[in-house]
C-alpha cells in the first residue's frame, strides 16, 4: 500500500513538473519588478503580459513613452486571441517564464 501511495505521489510530482510556469502579478510605473511564479492549470497553455505606455497623447502601444503598468500571468490560447481582437496591448508566449519584461 505504501508503494502505491509513493508511486501516486511521484506521478503527481512529474505532472506538476510538466506544467507551464509564468510570472504573475503587476508592476506600476517601472518596466521591471520582482514577481512570483505561478503554475498554469487546465487549458492555460500561454503566458501573457499586458502593458500600457503613457505618451503625450495618452496610452499607446508603441514603445515611445513611459511604461505605466504591466500585468503578467497564465492564459489560454483563446484568451490571447481575444486580446489581439480587441487590440489590447499584450503579448503571449508558450515557454516557461517567457512573460518576463526582459524577454518580451
Amino acid at each position: 500500500m505504501k508503494a502505491v501511495i509513493s508511486l501516486l505521489f511521484l506521478g503527481l510530482l512529474f505532472l506538476h513538473g510538466e506544467a507551464l510556469q509564468c510570472y504573475k502579478g503587476s508592476c506600476t510605473g517601472r518596466p521591471t519588478c520582482s514577481l512570483p511564479v505561478e503554475i498554469c492549470t487546465g487549458d492555460q497553455d500561454q503566458c501573457v503580459r499586458r502593458y500600457g505606455i503613457r505618451t503625450p497623447k495618452g496610452i499607446s502601444a508603441n514603445h515611445r513613452g513611459d511604461l505605466t503598468w504591466t500585468t503578467q500571468g497564465c492564459a489560454t490560447k483563446a484568451n490571447c486571441l481575444e486580446l489581439k481582437t480587441i487590440k489590447h496591448y499584450s503579448r503571449c508566449c508558450s515557454g516557461d517564464l517567457c512573460n518576463s519584461p526582459k524577454e518580451m
